[in-house]
């Protein structure tokens, strides 16, 4: 009986490995593409991430400047 990965249906002998999971099996192939995928998401949020922090590094400059203007001019 051949064993083939749950997720892209290659069998034992198309793949370096097949990795038993408790009700699956995937093989090295399919794990490298998840890595992939992972990888990619992981870099757009980091993006997004940083351009937010950019946006917010922003926004306390403004605001601690009319901070300093209300501090100094307190009829403002």
């Amino acid at each position: 009986m051949s064993i083939n990965c749950n997720f892209c249906g290659k069998n034992e002998k198309e793949v370096l490995k097949l990795f038993k999971g408790n009700e699956a099996y995937i093989c090295n192939e399919c794990v490298d593409l998840c890595n992939e995928i992972t990888e990619d998401l992981a870099e757009e949020n980091k993006k997004e991430f940083m351009s937010n922090l950019g946006f917010l590094k922003k926004k306390i400059e403004k605001l601690e400047n009319d901070l300093r203007i209300t501090k100094n001019n307190p009829s403002f």
